[in-house]
């Protein structure tokens, strides 16, 4: 959630603002999951890493904890359009 924000915000600064520097940075947020196969909860946090490539993309990397214990990663170059 919090990266789909971080990259609306990229959307929405005026052209000639450093878009890169609003957003970059490490988001980070701990929160309780129970997985299906434990009868415990675990403490997990999700994190999404912005950093800046060049002058026109960002290197992006998230790994996110979902409620039953799954777990999604995805990393890449993204670019403004």
């Amino acid at each position: 959630m919090r990266a789909a924000l971080a990259l609306a915000a990229l959307l929405a600064i005026p052209a000639h603002a450093d878009p890169v520097a609003a957003i970059e940075g490490v988001y980070k947020q701990r929160h309780v999951i129970e997985p299906a196969s434990e009868n415990r909860q675990i403490e997990t946090e999700d994190i999404v890493e912005i950093v800046r490539y060049d002058d026109a993309h960002v290197y992006v990397r998230a790994r996110l904890w979902f409620h039953d214990g799954s777990v999604c990663g995805i990393s890449g170059i993204a670019g403004r359009e």
